[in-house]
């Protein structure tokens, strides 16, 4: 059995933060940008959440989010099914310390910031296509990184992937990020037989 793994990648006009065109070529020449994740171990420790000020002082011209911007794992799950009592107003409150940090804000509000999600965004450890909650929980992280409400992201049933390109497309002198959503559709290694990160693997 051959196991195929095709990426389909959708391109639209919608325009997300300071008018960013996904899958279409921006005015921006992207040529310096910073990205993390992880950010709970910086959260929990006062002297750390000045990490965005030490990011701004490197004058990106974007931040990307790449995973686990807040941690709302719940430990009130039954690991088989992935469905839990999520505490949706504690989930709200995480991405908002994350997201109303004082350095961030300066950062946020001067660049353009793009993000995925990872798992303990989505809800918990290493969670997969099977999370009950986890269009409510996409709808959160969505806001959390202000994406437009009349974005491609919001609109359709699937995961948050997505594509942008920047630059002139002239003269080749261009940059393109591929944001993977390697949740919404992972297979569970208990109740799947064959693995599957993005939902895309095709059986010949």
């Amino acid at each position: 059995m051959l196991l195929l793994s095709i990426v389909f990648l959708t391109f639209c006009g919608n325009v997300i933060n300071f008018h960013i065109p996904t899958g279409n070529h921006s005015e921006i020449t992207l040529k310096n940008f910073s990205f993390g994740s992880c950010y709970g171990g910086f959260l929990s420790n006062p002297d750390k959440r000045w990490i965005f000020k030490t990011i701004e002082k490197l004058n990106p011209e974007m931040w990307i989010w790449a995973g686990d911007a807040a941690y709302l794992d719940s430990f009130s799950i039954n690991y088989f099914k992935q469905s839990l009592s999520l505490n949706f107003t504690h989930a709200e409150k995480m991405f908002n310390k994350t997201k109303f940090n004082e350095y961030y804000q300066i950062l946020h509000k001067r660049i353009p910031t793009l993000g995925v999600w990872d798992d303990h965004d989505f809800g918990f450890n290493d969670g997969n296509k099977y999370y009950l909650d986890k269009e409510h929980i996409k709808k959160l992280y969505l806001d959390f990184i202000d994406e437009p409400n009349d974005s491609i992201r919001r609109s359709l049933n699937r995961g948050i992937f997505t594509s942008y390109s920047f630059g002139d497309i002239n003269t080749h002198k261009t940059v393109k990020i591929i944001l993977l959503d390697v949740r919404y559709d992972k297979n569970s290694l208990v109740l799947d037989n064959y693995p599957d990160m993005l939902g895309i693997i095709v059986l010949i």
